[in-house]
C-alpha cells in the first residue's frame, strides 16, 4: 500500500511538471508569437513611412522637373512667339511701305491729272463766257425792243383785265349779296344744328300728336259725359215722376226697366271715372306709372314723362318743375 501512495505521487508530480512545462512552453511560444507580430508591425509601419516618404520625394522632384521644364518651354515658347512677331511686322513694315510708296505715285499722278482736268474746264469756261458775252451783245437792242413790247401787251392786257374784274364786282347787286351772305350763314347754323333741330322737330310732332290725341280724348269724353249726364237726368226725372205717381197706374217692368236704366248708367260714370283715374292726364291711353318728383303727382306714363323731360319738364296737374320722374309698377 505504500509502494501504491508512492507511487501515486510520483505519477501526479511528473503530470504536475509535464503539465507545468506545456504551459511554459506555450507561454513561450505566445511571447515569441507576440514579439513576432509587433516587429512585423514595426516593420511594416517603417517600411509604409520609407514608402511615403519616397513617394513624397518624388512627387517633388517631379513636380519640380515639370516647373523647369514649363519654364523652358514657356521660354521657348516665348522666344519662338516674339521671333515670329518680329518677322511678321517686319514683313508688314515692308508690305505696308511698299503700298504707301505705290499709293502716293499713284495719288500724285491722279492729282496731276485732275490739275490738268481742271485747267482744261476752266479754259473751256473762259470761252463759253466770251462766246455769251459777244452773241449777247449783238442780240441786246433786237431783245430789248422785243421785251418793251411784250412788256407793254403784258400791261394793257392786265390793266383791262383788273378793270373787268372791278366792273363784274361792283356790277353785282347788293341785295344779292346780302342774300348769299345770309343763304350761306343760315346754312353754316342749320348744318351745325341738325341734330338738335331734327330731334326738336320730332318732339314736337310727338307732343302735338298727344296733345291733339288728348284734346280730341278729352273732347270725346266730354260729350260721352253730356250725353250721360241728359240720359242720367231723363232716367232720373222718369224716376221721380214715378215715383210721384201712383205704384197702381205704373206697370211693375217700366219701373224695373227704369230702376235698372239708372243703375247702369250710375256703373259707367263709375268705371268712367275708375279709368279716368288710373289712365294717364296727358294721352289717356295708358296707364299711370310714373312719380313726379319732389310734387308726388302719379299722373303720367313713360312715355309722356320721357316728351315731358326733353320740352318743358312742367307737372301737367301743378304746373312746376319736376327734377326727376320715378317709374312705379302698379
Amino acid at each position: 500500500m505504500a509502494s501504491a501512495g508512492h507511487l501515486l505521487k510520483g505519477l501526479l508530480f511528473i503530470s504536475y511538471k509535464c503539465g507545468a512545462v506545456i504551459v511554459a512552453a506555450v507561454a513561450a511560444t505566445g511571447r515569441l508569437i507576440a514579439t513576432a507580430l509587433n516587429s512585423l508591425a514595426s516593420l511594416v509601419a517603417i517600411l509604409f513611412e520609407d514608402f511615403c516618404f519616397f513617394s513624397a520625394d518624388v512627387l517633388s522632384k517631379a513636380v519640380e522637373a515639370l516647373q523647369v521644364l514649363s519654364y523652358i518651354l514657356s521660354g521657348l515658347f516665348a522666344n519662338l512667339k516674339n521671333a515670329v512677331f518680329t518677322v511678321k511686322d517686319g514683313i508688314t513694315t515692308v508690305i505696308q511701305s511698299m503700298a504707301d510708296s505705290v499709293f502716293f505715285v499713284f495719288d500724285s499722278i491722279g492729282q496731276i491729272w485732275g490739275m490738268l482736268l481742271s485747267f482744261a474746264e476752266f479754259i473751256k469756261w473762259i470761252l463759253m463766257v466770251i462766246g455769251q458775252g459777244c452773241w449777247f451783245a449783238v442780240q441786246l437792242v433786237p431783245l430789248c425792243i422785243v421785251y418793251l413790247m411784250a412788256g407793254t401787251f403784258c400791261l394793257n392786257q392786265t390793266s383791262s383785265a383788273v378793270s373787268w374784274c372791278y366792273h363784274f364786282v361792283t356790277d353785282f347787286p347788293v341785295e344779292s349779296l346780302m342774300g348769299l351772305v345770309s343763304a350761306f350763314i343760315i346754312s353754316y347754323w342749320l348744318h351745325k344744328r341738325r341734330s338738335s333741330i331734327g330731334s326738336t322737330i320730332v318732339q314736337a310732332g310727338r307732343w302735338t300728336g298727344y296733345t291733339a290725341k288728348t284734346t280730341a280724348r278729352k273732347m270725346w269724353c266730354t260729350v260721352m259725359q253730356c250725353l250721360h249726364m241728359g240720359q242720367s237726368s231723363r232716367i232720373s226725372m222718369q224716376r221721380h215722376r214715378l215715383d210721384d205717381s201712383d205704384d197702381e197706374d205704373v206697370p211693375l217692368a217700366l219701373r224695373l226697366r227704369a230702376r235698372k236704366s239708372l243703375q247702369e248708367v250710375n256703373l259707367k260714370r263709375q268705371l268712367l271715372v275708375e279709368q279716368e283715374e288710373k289712365l294717364c292726364v296727358v294721352c289717356l291711353e295708358q296707364n299711370k306709372c310714373v312719380i313726379l318728383m319732389p310734387c308726388r303727382h302719379l299722373c303720367m306714363c313713360l312715355d309722356c314723362s320721357a316728351i315731358l323731360s326733353n320740352t318743358t319738364s312742367l307737372c301737367p296737374i301743378c304746373r312746376t318743375y319736376y327734377e326727376r320722374a320715378v317709374p312705379v309698377y302698379m
